[in-house]
């Protein structure tokens, strides 16, 4: 049992020997993710998205637009990932598997890239051979990154903290060892593509920074340490700048309650409640939630234990590390660079949509995990000498090392679209009204996707449960009201439920015009014209050239008994769009409801002709061509409407 012990110890010595593990315990808690589908989000940069679905030919539309866009809301740059997608798509079509396939191989070239990192810069003790594997076994194993390599659109955040890290050793090298200037115009590159793939990891400055201050002017060229950092802050400078004036992102109430009226003791109490989030979850990675938003961190006080506690823990970590890094102590440049890298998404400098998230912690928790690692080193080598200790800490490893792949491979198998992820979280999610409202989306879509009838009619009624229970928090929803209506209207067909719901979106937000043009078509239908031509008078003029307010805008001012205004608002429909049937059918209805019937006939006809189909009109040009002997016409309004 020795000698195999020995041996195994002596083969992970070899740095060949060591990746190998690496990349088979990333590939052993991956692999499962290859069989997956399409899930959470990834409508927006794959299935949805129209640049990324032309392929080669959509890469300039992608280099000159935002990330997203809707609703008159913009945000973010992000075209390294959505060009790499468009190829798969030139190449591969619509193929999850593939997409999955290459979030694996990027894993573990990232891998291999952080094992690389950590035996080049951050190997600090040769009696510590183990150390930088251990810190990339850890990494690697972490359930934390499941949903970065599980999800598809999360591939911008695998390739930003690539090219981050990419960016950190090109820059070590640039200032210690490689003066050349090509070095240092990779490092540039690759943080320019970090910041191109996604702006999270833009902490990854701060980190060179603080390595260069770290290993001192002894082990790096002062002059070249100033340019390189001169160039990045100039270059973060400048991207950043434009971001700001380019992106508009409006944060809700429902992703992070801190964006409406809030004390400094709240702020800091959330702040405390988030720190501690990301502290345990890297300890203790449970329960996972595809989103967390209002209300599962919840608002608190600074003066309650909990935050108070957690902010003193993290300013004594902070003042102790800064000892330990004046001190030439690595674990200092750990714990800083984890501390530095994390207080970005700790609501303190800004509110982060969501409060918090678990893909935050890719670039920071290898940080945190370095720190942990080589604390325990410091600990063992002071207070643990004998052999049984240094076997038990072995063995402690081990059993993580598994029980965290174990997880992560459980993690990943949640991952396999985006009603089996939401359906495995959303029973420790009720206080997330953003989580809620989501399910009750993908619910209606698969609804709507559905041909089975009773799966249907269960996949909408679970949606208005969801979209009912994301109102239980955050009533200003109006989105989720409205969704709601539209299912009775269209689905289950129940006017008078449809009626409220319409008019319980519009009375949130007025300025909601799909809930006014629903509450106004409802009130139509139930014949309260007084109350629908209120509505339409106002969406009209609103929307003067929309088509389907003009054709009922028209109607009800005749039924409000205001014909000519009717007849002149058919008029202009037909004027403006005159190759579509809604204009004919609205004057000619209107014709028949004043028994001009000569005259309405030729305009249904050209309704009908346009492709107009509606049951009223059809009985009436039936009745005609019947009662006139035309069987040729009355046989082809037949194949028209029975084809």
């Amino acid at each position: 049992m020795s000698g195999a012990y020995n041996r195994a110890l002596q083969y992970l010595q070899s740095y060949r020997g060591q990746l190998t593990v690496l990349l088979f315990f990333g590939i052993v808690c991956y692999a499962n993710t290859i069989p997956n589908f399409y899930s959470l989000d990834d409508n927006i940069v794959i299935t949805d998205n129209d640049f990324v679905q032309k392929g080669i030919a959509g890469i300039p539309d992608i280099l000159t637009h935002h990330y997203y866009s809707i609703d008159g809301e913009s945000f973010d740059y992000r075209p390294v990932s959505a060009i790499l997608l468009a190829l798969e798509y030139q190449f591969f079509g619509m193929n999850p598997h593939v997409s999955h396939l290459i979030n694996l191989v990027l894993y573990l070239i990232l891998i291999s890239l952080v094992f690389k990192i950590f035996n080049e810069v951050f190997f600090f003790k040769k009696e510590w051979l183990l150390f930088p594997f251990v810190v990339t076994l850890l990494f690697t194993v972490h359930p934390v990154h499941t949903e970065v390599v599980a999800s598809i659109k999360n591939r911008e955040e695998l390739l930003s903290v690539l090219f981050a890290l990419l960016t950190l050793l090109y820059s070590f090298r640039y200032i210690t060892t490689r003066p050349i200037f090509k070095t240092a115009l990779w490092a540039l590159l690759f943080l320019l593509l970090s910041f191109l793939s996604k702006a999270s990891s833009m902490h990854v400055f701060g980190s060179i920074v603080l390595l260069g201050w770290f290993l001192g002017y002894k082990r790096i060229n002062k002059s070249r340490f100033y340019f390189i950092t001169a160039a990045m802050l100039l270059m973060s400078f400048a991207y950043f700048s434009v971001m700001w004036q380019l992106s508009h992102r409006t944060v809700r109430f429902y992703e992070n309650p801190l964006v409406y009226d809030h004390s400094l003791s709240e702020r800091f109490g959330l702040v405390g409640n988030t720190l501690w989030f990301y502290f345990k979850f890297m300890f203790y990675p449970h329960p996972f939630s595809f989103f967390y938003g209002y209300d599962t961190i919840p608002m608190s006080s600074i003066f309650r234990p909990l935050p108070m506690i957690v902010l003193v823990l993290h300013l004594f970590l902070f003042v102790v590390a800064v000892r330990w890094f004046r001190a030439k102590k690595p674990l200092g440049f750990f714990i800083l660079a984890y501390l530095g890298a994390i207080v970005l998404y700790s609501n303190l400098i800004a509110f982060y949509t969501g409060i918090v998230s678990e893909r935050v912690l890719f670039l920071p928790g290898l940080w945190f995990v370095a720190a942990v690692v080589y604390a325990v080193y410091e600990l063992r080598d002071k207070f643990l000498t004998s052999l049984l200790s240094k076997k038990l800490i072995t063995g402690l490893l081990c059993i993580w090392t598994l029980v965290f792949s174990a997880q992560t491979i459980l993690r990943n198998m949640q991952w396999k679209d985006s009603l089996t992820l939401m359906g495995a979280d959303i029973g420790h999610l009720q206080n997330s009204t953003m989580a809620n409202f989501i399910y009750g989306l993908a619910l209606e879509r698969e609804a709507n996707a559905s041909q089975n009838t009773t799966q249907k009619e269960n996949y909408l009624t679970d949606a208005v449960k969801y979209y009912k229970e994301s109102l239980v928090k955050g009533p200003t929803n109006a989105i989720a009201v409205y969704n709601i209506g539209m299912i009775f209207d269209y689905e289950f067909k129940n006017i008078d439920s449809s009626s409220y719901y319409f008019n319980r979106a519009y009375t949130m937000d007025t300025s909601y015009r799909a809930a006014q043009f629903q509450l106004a078509k409802a009130m139509y239908l139930k014949a309260d014209y007084p109350q629908s031509l209120e509505l339409w008078d106002d969406l009209y003029k609103k929307q003067p050239n929309d088509t389907l307010t003009m054709f009922f805008y028209a109607q009800v001012l005749f039924l409000n008994e205001m014909p000519q205004q009717a007849e002149e608002v058919a008029s202009k429909l037909i004027r403006a769009y005159p190759k579509l049937h809604y204009g004919y059918m609205t004057m000619g209805v209107l014709y028949l409801r004043q028994e001009r019937t000569s005259e309405a006939i030729p305009l249904l006809e050209k309704a009908t002709q346009l492709g107009g189909r509606d049951e009223y009109v059809y009985e009436v040009l039936a009745k005609y061509y019947l009662a006139s002997g035309k069987m040729t016409e009355f046989s082809a309004l037949q194949r028209a409407y029975n084809p």
